[in-house]
């Protein structure tokens, strides 16, 4: 009972969720780990469907190139900024969508190469920050986090604002401090932009 009341302490409260991640991770990232393991089982048709469609819009994008798709990790070099980006695989074991301060906990963490203030995404878009980071695990702060402002522009005419989630839907954000002569329209493409750990991605 104790150790279920612990879980839930932590679990519902997010300075605890934080604090207890970032000292003793490596016990309760394997619970999450387990966890994800079952979850994971009963969703694989779904997940190896997402994973055969980004495959196909990897080949796409392609061409007639080839790309060693079991590496764990690539360098990507922006050309604009001149700066290099690693990028690091890493699972979500837990991730909550229903807070006004959300985390997600990843199954990398220092031992991988992963720090904080990382930019964590997925193959559809932004996700979030690392913010705290142990040995085998890390926490990232959601884009679906009220602390959590990201700089994006229309990719369309590069105006850009401040990114942010003001509760309710997890599927809706604002961007904030667009010029009132700016044109949007629905279906415009947002994307990250002038922001440090972030390469130019869909948001």
């Amino acid at each position: 009972m104790e150790g279920l009341c612990t879980f839930l302490l932590v679990q519902n409260n997010n300075y605890q969720h934080a604090s207890f991640m970032n000292s003793s991770s490596a016990m309760i990232g394997k619970f999450y780990k387990s966890y994800g393991d079952v979850k994971e089982y009963i969703n694989l048709k779904d997940e190896n469907k997402r994973l055969s469609d980004e495959n196909a819009r990897l080949r796409t994008m392609l061409g007639d190139t080839t790309m060693l798709l079991k590496a764990e990790s690539l360098v990507k070099y922006d050309s604009v900024y001149h700066k290099q980006y690693k990028f690091i695989s890493a699972k979500i074991i837990n991730n909550s969508t229903n807070r006004r301060s959300n985390y997600i906990t990843l199954d990398k963490g220092k031992l991988d190469g992963i720090r904080p203030d990382m930019g964590v995404v997925a193959s559809n878009g932004v996700v979030g920050k690392v913010k705290y980071v142990s040995d085998h695990f890390s926490v990232a702060m959601s884009l679906l986090h009220k602390d959590m402002h990201t700089s994006a522009m229309i990719k369309k005419n590069k105006y850009f604002g401040s990114l942010v989630w003001e509760g309710g839907s997890a599927t809706k954000a604002t961007l904030n401090d667009l010029a009132v002569h700016v044109p949007i329209a629905i279906g415009d493409t947002v994307v990250t932009s002038f922001n440090q750990i972030f390469i130019p991605k869909e948001l």
